[in-house]
């Protein structure tokens, strides 16, 4: 099985947009909380919004690597209007231009927002120019919240790295069976030394295993599913004969695309 055509690494939507985020913006713009030493500023206003929400969306800005470690200010202002948060933030456009996916990527920071910071109160991502004037929003989209939760799942997952392939794995496997994985996926090409695959491993209370990866949208095709399916089929035999095995194929968004079961 040849990875390299059709699987990819994805890039964690916050470290994407991080790239090209990096502006601040100065004057009465609200309230300012600032972050990792005043490099990050969050800006509260209006009614519906409080500080105590400014500091919960900066620690989870900071979390996730977003604000600026190069001395460079990175501005994003909270708001409220009816019942869905609006969290504005400075791009650039040049840099934007440059970043594949922007918009999804976007969309998953919303339903993480949402998900990890307003109880689940709906959140708009909007984009503004230095000045928190509006340029576009990414409305707030449910569905993807699949792809957020696959997002906080794996920061506290166990990982291995070959080369820039990663396995992450869950704690309850045993750090033998997940190099005995490595050894194989290295074996059969699934991972390439100088591919750059993701792949995610769980294992249940009862020994069933699920594993799931990332495929280029140009891949999703019959003939594609069935390469996968053939791949899967021999892992079963070779390393997986006595528990359930769920091989599940993800989208570029990180939603499942397809799974197989093979008992």
């Amino acid at each position: 099985m040849q990875s390299k055509p059709f699987i990819f690494r994805w890039q964690l939507a916050v470290v994407a947009i991080s790239l090209f985020s990096l502006m601040s913006c100065s004057g009465n713009y609200g309230e300012k909380v600032t972050f990792s030493t005043n490099t990050g500023e969050v800006y509260y206003k209006g009614d519906g919004v409080t500080e105590a929400d400014a500091k919960a969306v900066g620690e989870f800005l900071e979390k996730q690597g977003y604000f600026s470690k190069d001395g460079n200010r990175t501005s994003v202002q909270i708001s409220k209007k009816d019942k869905t948060i609006e969290a504005r933030f400075v791009v650039n456009d040049k840099k934007l231009a440059t970043v594949k996916n922007a918009d999804a990527s976007f969309e998953i920071i919303g339903a993480l927002m949402s998900k990890e910071v307003f109880k689940n109160e709906p959140v708009d991502v909007i984009y503004t120019d230095d000045k928190f004037a509006d340029k576009k929003t990414i409305a707030f989209n449910p569905k993807v919240l699949e792809s957020a939760n696959t997002i906080a799942e794996i920061k506290d997952m166990q990982k291995t790295d070959w080369n820039n392939n990663t396995l992450y794995y869950s704690d309850n496997i045993k750090t033998e069976d997940i190099n005995v994985l490595m050894d194989y996926l290295k074996d059969k090409k699934f991972f390439l030394a100088d591919g750059s695959v993701d792949i995610i491993v769980n294992q249940s209370d009862n020994g069933d295993v699920r594993i799931r990866f990332p495929i280029k949208n140009s891949f999703n095709t019959p003939e594609g599913m069935q390469e996968i399916d053939n791949f899967a089929s021999q892992l079963k035999k070779d390393l997986f004969q006595n528990v359930t095995l769920n091989f599940e194929v993800l989208d570029e968004a990180m939603q499942t695309v397809k799974s197989f079961t093979y008992n």
